[in-house]
């Protein structure tokens, strides 16, 4: 069954829902490892998030990505940046992996990492939210334009 733009859309933000759910346990994490010096609850949501974040860019491409494609005549041109966007974010998961297994547990520059990459996601949420997922163009709405006289 396709969705329509608005169920697209409302799928979407549910999941930056879910996202900004883990941020805020993640933010915990680090106030926890900041005070105890332990980092485990650290170490174990931070690859958990980056697991979220992959799927929720599986989930775009497969949701997103083709309805702003049909949405109007930019469409072509916004699913291009938004694949130009997840592609640098993939980029940025991978070596956000590398650095975590490199770290071996070093809680100061690990909590550093972390509030680093809740920034830079709260950020992207935020733009995509604003551009790409707005109720203007993710609407069921049908625009009638008459060119009559």
């Amino acid at each position: 069954m396709e969705l329509s733009p608005k169920e697209v859309r409302e799928v979407v933000l549910a999941d930056h829902s879910a996202l900004r759910v883990r941020l805020d346990l993640l933010r915990r994490a680090i106030r926890v490892a900041d005070e105890s010096g332990d980092p485990s609850a650290l170490m174990e949501l931070l690859p958990s998030l980056l697991d979220h974040l992959s799927a929720h860019l599986a989930l775009e491409d497969q949701l997103l990505a083709p309805t702003l494609k049909t949405i109007d005549a930019w469409g072509p041109e916004r699913e291009r940046r938004l694949a130009e966007e997840h592609g640098a974010q993939r980029a940025w998961i991978h070596e956000c992996r590398r650095q975590l297994a490199a770290n071996e547990g070093h809680t100061k520059e690990l909590a550093t990492q972390a509030l680093v990459m809740i920034g830079r996601i709260e950020e992207d949420m935020k733009h995509e939210e604003s551009e790409a997922l707005g109720s203007h163009l993710l609407s069921d709405e049908v625009i009638h334009v008459d060119f009559g006289g």
